[in-house]
């Protein structure tokens, strides 16, 4: 028995048996690539879950270019070497057309062409940018959103991983945890007899939009309302995080708030542009000001969180 989550592993699996049954967890085209026959009925030795990636990135695009409705071009970042990117970046170009979106392409064979693939996009004067999801881009997840984070682009990515631990914008995809679950129940079949040619490749049921206001905060990004409603998830500053916030703004711009007495309305206006600064220049804060902070009447914590 082989498991091999997606197009890539499937493949280099594929080529080194026919006989032993794989079964796959997210593969994005199992048929336009040829992994099955049909859906129904996979045939030979490979089955499992699908997410169709030419319907998902037509939706990621969409969902980008509301939360960047001003962008006239969008970066699309892919891998020539991943099978099923090449039908994918088709669809992406036709849903281009019809968002009136002019799309900046680069592609990514390895690690060291991420610098050079956002240096084009910031050069082309791209406003945002969409990932292809690829086991490429997963492995090297945190490199990609830091240098998102640095040339202040926001990013389109397809698994909710990269948002809490990384710190991406957004992502919208399948729920790769539930599909690894059904595809659990799919080898407890063929190790009790079933075959593999025999069961059908199933879709996924269950999409998720997850946003990540922390980075909108750090890239300056107003998401409209009515799209971060719509999320399934928002993740949102934690309360420790805020405090630390809060501290280097009040340290940025010579705050000084004694417990239980709001600064002064000018303070405010200078703590908000302390706060950009704090957010865009990662100013550090000690230990300190972080019990300072932590004393501070919640008021005070109020006005400078609508200041912010």
């Amino acid at each position: 028995m082989i498991f091999a989550n997606s197009s890539t592993q499937v493949e280099a699996a594929r080529q080194a048996t026919q006989t032993i049954p794989i079964v796959f967890s997210n593969h994005v085209d199992p048929v336009g690539i040829g992994h099955v026959a049909s859906l129904a009925r996979p045939g030979g030795n490979i089955t499992g879950l699908l997410m169709l990636l030419t319907d998902l990135a037509v939706k990621e695009l969409e969902i980008l270019t509301e939360a960047v409705p001003h962008a006239k071009r969008i970066g699309v970042v892919w891998n020539p070497t991943t099978p099923s990117h090449a039908p994918a970046l088709r669809a992406i170009e036709g849903a281009g057309e019809k968002l009136r979106v002019q799309l900046v392409l680069v592609d990514v064979q390895a690690a060291e062409d991420f610098e050079g693939a956002f240096a084009t996009m910031v050069r082309e004067g791209a406003g945002g940018f969409l990932v292809v999801p690829s086991p490429l881009f997963t492995s090297h997840r945190t490199a990609v959103a830091k240098l998102a984070l640095k040339h202040r682009l926001p990013g389109m990515f397809g698994h909710r991983d990269l948002l809490g631990d990384v710190g991406a914008l957004m992502s919208y995809g399948a729920d790769i945890d539930e599909l690894n679950r059904r595809a659990a129940l799919y080898i407890d079949k063929i190790l009790k007899g079933a075959k593999s040619a025999d069961l059908p490749v199933e879709q996924a049921s269950k999409y998720q939009l997850v946003i990540n206001l922390k980075t909108a905060k750090a890239l300056g990004l107003d998401l409209p309302p009515l799209l971060v409603a719509r999320a399934d998830e928002v993740i949102r500053m934690k309360r420790r995080e805020f405090i630390t916030l809060l501290c280097a703004v009040a340290a940025a711009c010579d705050l000084a708030p004694r417990r239980g007495r709001a600064p002064s309305r000018g303070g405010i206006h200078h703590a908000s542009d302390a706060l950009t600064m704090v957010v865009r220049e990662k100013v550090c804060v000690c230990p300190a000001a972080v019990a300072l902070v932590e004393n501070l009447a919640p008021d005070v914590v109020g006005i400078l969180l609508t200041s912010a």
